[in-house]
């Protein structure tokens, strides 16, 4: 709506199919295309604006294609929710040649800038930004989905007995 390109990130098939119906210009699944050289190849400009939920190495490619002025947004890392890859920032800080270590250097030469954005300080706007988005998907401008995983092996995702596995499909 706002006449920007987006692209999305995800890690199938189907996820691909999801974003193309819901406006997606460039999905991009990176398990099987190396997102770092679609984002060379295609967009050699670089990126403007990411909103960046996964970490690890998705954070770190997107860092290095940021455009100039662009602004990584943080919003997530599900890649370190649980189990025996939950890492922090710090684990990825192997050397002066890393991601992580050259971060400074790139949002410097870049005039880029690195921001999270964490939901619960911003309670109070919440309620007049779900009714905008409400109006927006009621008069068909905005297109949304709810997937709760009926085609999953343990069912649906109904109830806080299945949080567990909905976190566990929705992981990289």
């Amino acid at each position: 709506m706002a006449g920007a390109h987006v692209i999305g990130t995800c890690s199938s098939k189907d996820k691909v199919e999801l974003l193309k119906t819901l406006g997606c210009d460039r999905p991009i699944n990176y398990k099987t295309e190396d997102l770092d050289k679609v984002l060379a190849e295609e967009y050699p400009s670089g990126v403007d604006v990411v909103y960046e939920s996964v970490g690890k190495e998705i954070f770190h490619t997107s860092l290095k294609h940021l455009a100039n002025f662009g602004r990584l947004i943080v919003i997530g890392q599900v890649s370190t929710y649980q189990g025996d890859e939950a890492k922090t920032s710090a684990d990825f800080n192997d050397g002066p040649s890393s991601a992580f270590a050259m971060s400074p250097s790139r949002l410097l030469t870049k005039g880029a800038s690195v921001r999270g954005f964490f939901l619960a300080l911003h309670v109070p706007e919440i309620g007049a930004h779900f009714a905008r988005l409400e109006h927006l998907y009621k008069s068909g401008k905005n297109r949304m989905t709810v997937d709760n995983w009926d085609k999953s092996q343990t069912g649906p995702f109904v109830g806080l007995e299945k949080i567990a596995d909905a976190i566990d499909v929705r992981r990289i």
